[in-house]
């Protein structure tokens, strides 16, 4: 299928936090859709997001007022104090953005109306490109760059249309070296060499923050990389065998104190001010609409989420939630 573009106009672009990221506030999406089309992309697996999953990595919407709408929350104080993690749903830096230039009009609002954290998450070595309003966000920013895996033979059977390796490691370098905080997303971890992928990145890295490819209910690993595992006889890189737990373990000992795991690590707990019950946002009440939306997500009640949202016996701003954007 070739690439469809399909820009359109969003009703908001801050979506309160929950359930796998819910020590944020607010999540953010520039895009909705991603074209870096990773074959273990956990987000086709949301019930939302059934439909799309026959396209997915083929399809990107623009959210083309998206600077204007964080504008105008910046204006009425929805800023201020919050912690933000871009994005939950795409990548801020897919090749796309070098024309649309939307995340850099965010981060533009974000100087601006500076908020108490905002973790940029990416695989692309584009985010170098906004390095001058990054350092300008001082230690209210982290940029977080994936690298799953220190083989680019591997990385070419998973991520196919994302950048090489070596493009994300000389992002993260280049991030580092202008002082801005920088983790390292070894996550999913795919089959690897632990300590070359550990001794690639340990120079420029913060910390790191390493997941092993889910499996079970909710968002989990999508089923292409399951099938790519199957055919190289690696399933014991799926969370829970024994691969990918002794990778996790010569990491952990690799980074010491620098190793964080999981939601802990990606929930950033240990920078800022101190937070809610883990897996509450901290900044707001959960409505009983998030409430039902985070159960069937945990359940795998897709199929009762769509009923719902169509037979109009959900409430409605479910639909306001991080998960729909």
């Amino acid at each position: 299928m070739a690439l469809v573009i399909e820009p359109f106009r969003a009703r908001s672009i801050l979506s309160p936090a929950h359930g796998y990221i819910g020590a944020y506030d607010y999540t953010l999406s520039p895009y909705a859709g991603c074209t870096g089309g990773c074959s273990y992309c956990y987000v086709p697996t949301l019930a939302y997001f059934y439909k799309e999953a026959r396209t997915w990595g083929r399809l990107l919407r623009p959210k083309e007022n998206a600077p204007e709408l964080l504008l105008k929350d910046g204006r009425n104080g929805e800023i201020a104090g919050s912690r933000i993690f871009m994005s939950p749903n795409t990548d801020p830096y897919v090749g796309q953005e070098k024309k649309w230039r939307i995340t850099r009009r965010l981060l533009e609002v974000f100087c601006e109306y500076p908020p108490e954290l905002l973790v940029i998450q990416t695989r692309f070595g584009l985010v170098t490109r906004d390095l001058d309003l990054i350092t300008r966000l001082g230690e209210s920013v982290i940029v977080a760059i994936s690298v799953t895996t220190n083989r680019e033979d591997v990385r070419q059977s998973f991520e196919r249309f994302c950048q090489p390796i070596e493009t994300r490691v000389d992002a993260l370098a280049a991030l580092h070296a202008a002082g801005v905080t920088t983790q390292a997303s070894l996550a999913p971890l795919l089959p690897c060499d632990p300590i070359k992928l550990a001794q690639l990145v340990d120079p420029h890295s913060t910390w790191a923050t390493v997941q092993a490819l889910k499996m079970g209910a909710g968002a989990r690993t999508w089923r292409p990389a399951i099938d790519i595992l199957e055919r190289h006889d690696l399933r014991s890189w799926l969370q829970g065998g024994k691969d990918v737990q002794r990778a996790m373990s010569e990491l952990r000992a690799f980074f010491g104190n620098r190793y964080h795991e999981g939601r802990e690590g990606f929930s950033m707990r240990w920078v800022g001010r101190p937070l809610a019950t883990p897996g509450q946002p901290s900044g707001f009440p959960v409505s009983s609409a998030v409430l039902l939306t985070i159960a069937c997500e945990f359940l795998d009640l897709g199929e009762y989420l769509l009923w719902s949202r169509v037979s109009g016996q959900c409430p409605t701003h479910v639909l306001h939630t991080s998960l729909f954007r």
